[in-house]
């Protein structure tokens, strides 16, 4: 039983109403009295190079400088500020709550990355917009870098205003989904979020036009059943990992649906009508050789998802 265990989660603040839906989101799935704690990063702006070399030289543009990082720690200050008194004014414990400013280093992606890691945070949460991940700067660009190089935590996108803590974890069998469930059940132990794991089966029009399935007859049915039948170890084994994390088997469903061509169209079509406010995926790999490169219904989920939180684990 793991839900007394503290967990850390990371989220970034710039200052916009996005971000603020992250903490929106924080405070769907958790309770007042949950063992939730919450760092609060606010990247200051790095100041020009050139002027800085400058600064060395000309003690009027030193003091310019002063003044401006002076100014940049008041408004870092006063974004963490009003995001700790958002979610307090809820009902959060002010003392799970820390604020951090860090000064821009490499770049606020990156930098973001660096402060999770060294923190070793169970979560690190973030806004991204409604429309596309890869638009606009803290809605778009930085979400999308660190989706793209976060990978010692898991990540959760939020896109737009999340209703509902019913939470649906994509399971296929794969180490990288079982890796999924494994996050989800210790993040959600001691929450009251329904979880429903969910398995969608490959269809034959995957592999065949759909001209050829009709003439194999009862094949598709077969198919069907086998498929089904082979993934019930890895879901019962799904649910059982849940379980032993601390959540109570009366939380956890499981449900088995027809595949087709579109995958991450089924998930986000079963997430909006089983009011599921989480999608929670395996992250998918294709090579090694760059930092990462994201499976296709990752990335189609993350761009197409709305009024939905995307764990990517």
């Amino acid at each position: 039983m793991q839900k007394d265990i503290t967990k850390l989660a990371v989220v970034p603040m710039d200052g916009s109403k996005d971000a603020f839906k992250a903490l929106n989101y924080i405070q769907t799935l958790y309770p007042i009295d949950h063992k939730l704690k919450l760092a609060l990063l606010h990247v200051l702006p790095a100041l020009p190079p050139i002027m800085v070399e400058e600064a060395r030289k000309n003690r009027r543009t030193a003091r310019h400088l002063e003044l401006m990082q002076d100014k940049h720690n008041i408004l870092g200050n006063h974004i963490l500020d009003d995001a700790q008194k958002h979610v307090v004014r809820k009902g959060f414990p002010a003392d799970n709550i820390e604020k951090i400013l860090e000064c821009k280093r490499v770049g606020i992606a990156r930098d973001i990355n660096a402060y999770v890691e060294k923190r070793r945070a169970d979560a690190l949460v973030i806004s991204g917009s409604s429309k596309s991940w890869l638009e606009g700067f803290f809605t778009g660009e930085v979400t999308g870098k660190l989706v793209e190089i976060t990978r010692m935590c898991p990540i959760w996108v939020v896109k737009g205003a999340v209703k509902y803590a019913h939470v649906l974890i994509a399971v296929d069998g794969s180490p990288k989904s079982l890796r999924a469930v494994d996050h989800a059940g210790f993040m959600l132990a001691g929450t009251n979020s329904r979880i429903t794991l969910m398995h969608v089966t490959n269809s034959l029009s995957r592999f065949f036009p759909q001209e050829v399935i009709q003439e194999l007859g009862d094949l598709e049915d077969m198919w069907a059943y086998e498929t089904g039948k082979t993934i019930e170890p890895d879901l019962d084994k799904a649910k059982n990992m849940l379980i032993q994390a601390g959540v109570s088997p009366d939380q956890i469903d499981i449900v088995v649906v027809d595949g087709g061509r579109r995958l991450s169209k089924i998930l986000l079509d079963q997430a909006q009508r089983r009011k599921a406010g989480t999608i929670v995926l395996g992250r998918r790999g294709m090579t090694d050789a760059k930092d990462f490169v994201m499976g296709s219904v990752t990335r189609k989920i993350l761009n197409q998802a709305e009024n939905l939180a995307v764990w990517v684990v």
